[in-house]
């Protein structure tokens, strides 16, 4: 009998620890701590970076990456060509140090740097390595009648049919990109 009444002793204790629970949560009492695993833990603010994206990638412009990604995330985003040459800090994190990556090519002989669609070499008709006078004086020619090339829509009307095969040699920077889109 006195293990029965130990029993029932001992429901009774929690019966009334639950209602006095239930009427401390119905009544809103911030002072009462809410059982584990259903505390309200805040959420920490992502921080992103915006960096700009040029030279040999599918789409040149800006990509966000939350931080704690690599540089290599951000280049993947602009796309990938199997031109693409992935510069040695590729895999280094994103710390907003950088904002603008250029990306070189392989022209099957060596590595290249793109070259500014805008730059004095083009507006001044200069050789340029890996590149044709014919494609620089494309260039110039549109520079001359429309003003500087701000993205690869403008590339393309410059360089015509000569730009599938020309587009990642050349990059526009970023004040250009900004001022012309």
């Amino acid at each position: 009998m006195a293990g029965l009444f130990a029993a029932m002793k001992a429901r009774l204790a929690t019966t009334v620890i639950l209602v006095l629970f239930v009427c401390v949560m119905l009544s809103g009492c911030a002072t009462f701590a809410p059982p584990l695993g259903i505390v309200d833990v805040p959420k920490q603010p992502t921080t992103t970076f915006r960096l700009y994206v040029s030279g040999a990638v599918e789409r040149e412009g800006y990509v966000e990456v939350v931080a704690g990604s690599s540089y290599d995330t951000a280049i993947r985003l602009a796309g990938l060509l199997k031109e693409t040459v992935l510069p040695s800090y590729a895999a280094t994190t994103v710390n907003g140090d950088f904002t603008q990556i250029v990306l070189g090519y392989y022209d099957g002989e060596k590595v290249c740097d793109s070259i500014n669609a805008n730059s004095l070499l083009i507006a001044n008709r200069l050789r340029v390595y890996g590149i044709s006078d014919e494609i620089v004086n494309k260039l110039a020619d549109y520079i001359d009648l429309h003003g500087k090339i701000s993205n690869k829509q403008c590339l393309a009307e410059a360089l015509g049919d000569d730009y599938q095969s020309n587009y990642y040699k050349f990059f526009v920077a970023e004040k250009d990109y900004e001022e012309g889109n």
